[in-house]
């Protein structure tokens, strides 16, 4: 179907890494899904946020993914705002995994919050829906990191050199993401202003 439509990668949007062995088996699966969908022309990504970040056996989860991962098969889209997030010196990510992220999520923050817990939502009560009851101060946490994705542009990533460099190492994709409408109502005419933003920045 998604061959059909002429979609070129399908991307992992995040799971969860609770132990060294669980990100192999994330890494052997996207192996198995990647050789799949090369069958069809397309090919297999992960995005990441700032848990993966952390690391084990002093290695980034990330970098265990794609150290354990077919570039053949298997591709990085780097969402540029998590990473920052996280603490990442982007352009050097970049460049240290040159070939490997061949998609980017272009989106801004204000501040760096570092590597964010993994949080178990199963262990939370739930509601009536069957939903978790998060707790206030876990919403708090989330909408301060979520205001930080402020317009692109004015936070504190230098987007012409992400964007030079990533394209210099493989980069192919730029996706405009949008999580905080920070004009109230309009999200979609914040995206426009990202847009514009992005295209302002030298092809």
């Amino acid at each position: 179907y998604l061959a059909e439509l002429g979609v070129q990668y399908v991307i992992c949007p995040g799971t969860a890494f609770p132990t060294y062995e669980r990100t192999l088996e994330v890494a052997a699966e996207l192996n198995r899904l990647g050789k799949l969908a090369a069958e069809y022309g397309l090919k297999v990504g992960y995005h990441n946020h700032t848990h993966e970040f952390a690391k084990f056996n002093d290695k980034y989860i990330l970098d265990i993914i794609m150290e354990n991962t077919d570039p053949e098969y298997v591709l990085i889209q780097l969402d540029v705002g998590w990473a920052t997030c996280a603490g990442i010196d982007v352009p050097a990510y970049l460049v240290e995994h040159s070939g490997r992220i061949q998609a980017i999520h272009v989106k801004e923050t204000n501040q760096v919050f570092g590597v964010q817990k993994e949080r178990d939502y199963s262990k939370y009560e739930k509601d009536e829906n069957g939903r978790p009851i998060i707790p206030q101060e876990v919403l708090d946490e989330m909408a301060a990191i979520k205001k930080s994705d402020c317009p692109t542009g004015e936070g504190i990533i230098e987007w012409q050199k992400v964007c030079d460099i990533a394209r210099a190492n493989g980069a192919k994709v730029f996706i405009i993401e949008r999580e905080y409408d920070y004009k109230g109502d309009d999200i979609f005419g914040c995206v426009a202003e990202d847009l514009t933003y992005m295209r302002t920045i030298q092809e």
